[in-house]
């Protein structure tokens, strides 16, 4: 069985990712990179295995391990493969509280019938922001 490759856009609705929608929707969320600044192999692994122990005492139904990938051009410095989960939510404050509590800088969540948000954490992110990217200042 082979793996399914979905590329997300900021914005677009991802109708193949509603049935995972608890109460309130979906969010895919890594625990890789604290503070958005590389980390080893070994403690990207340990942070992201305490992320789905904390997913799963939330109780929110089936959770996929996803595979975060920098597409961006190839002339860029490219970001490294992040893993992470796909799962439902049902309150936001839980997504937000896993992200402060990760050290993320970002998490997209997605509700049923709506378009794909891109949350920012912190302040360095600019005050004018596109359309579904929203931020919370830590």
């Amino acid at each position: 069985m082979t793996n399914p490759v979905t590329s997300l856009r900021i914005g677009r609705r991802f109708a193949q990712l509603d049935h995972y929608a608890g109460k309130a929707g979906w969010v895919i969320i890594t625990a890789y990179n604290p503070r958005a600044r590389p980390s080893t192999a070994t403690q990207n692994e340990a942070a992201s295995v305490a992320l789905d122990l904390c997913i799963q005492k939330m109780q929110t139904g089936p959770r996929v391990k996803t595979i975060h990938r920098d597409i961006g051009p190839e002339s860029t410095e490219r970001w490294p493969d992040e893993h992470g989960w796909l799962f439902g939510f049902d309150a936001a404050e839980h997504v937000h509280r896993l992200a402060f509590d990760f050290e993320q800088a970002a998490v997209v969540t997605g509700h049923i019938k709506q378009s794909a948000t891109l949350w920012l954490y912190g302040d360095a992110w600019p005050d004018r922001l596109p359309a579904h990217v929203r931020k919370i200042a830590i």
